[in-house]
């Protein structure tokens, strides 16, 4: 019987990623990052689109699609890639106001829609921001309003 739970735990740390955002482009500076986000879930930035690059790290599938979106959290979808085997892929076709990514397979298995069109309130907001140094400025206690407002 525990072993059945510690299996469910791994399975479901491996179906996650973490996304940050940068601002310059390249993948490199500062940047707002959104931590174990899971396959399909929007990681909204903002409102605007404030981010030069995205950088999906820590890929653990082969067959991952990688999403990146304009005009407001992931309203419209403007680039679109696969890992191909790649851990880490950095998107920088334009300016960016969020992101998020989904398994390639036949079956569904992730068992919903990608996250294009995903309300605010079904959106991950950024965990941390953290600068170019290293320097990490914990995101989580804040409400929705207060981070649309940084």
């Amino acid at each position: 019987m525990h072993f059945t739970y510690i299996l469910l735990g791994l399975t479901a740390s491996a179906s996650a990623l973490h996304l940050q955002m940068h601002i310059p482009s390249g993948c490199g500076g500062d940047y707002a990052i959104c931590r174990n986000l899971p396959s399909n879930t929007c990681c909204r930035g903002s409102s605007g689109n404030i981010f030069r690059s995205l950088a999906f790290v820590d890929i653990n599938r082969y067959g991952t699609e990688l999403r990146g979106y304009e005009g407001g959290f992931c309203t419209t979808r403007v680039q679109t890639e696969r890992s191909n085997g790649r851990t880490r892929v950095c998107l920088q076709a334009g300016s960016f106001s969020g992101g998020g990514f989904g398994w390639l397979s036949r079956k569904r298995s992730d068992g919903g829609a990608d996250e294009q069109g995903a309300s605010q309130e079904d959106c991950q907001v950024p965990d941390a921001f953290v600068l170019e140094d290293g320097t990490e400025f914990d995101l989580t206690g804040l409400d929705v309003a207060t981070y649309d407002e940084l």
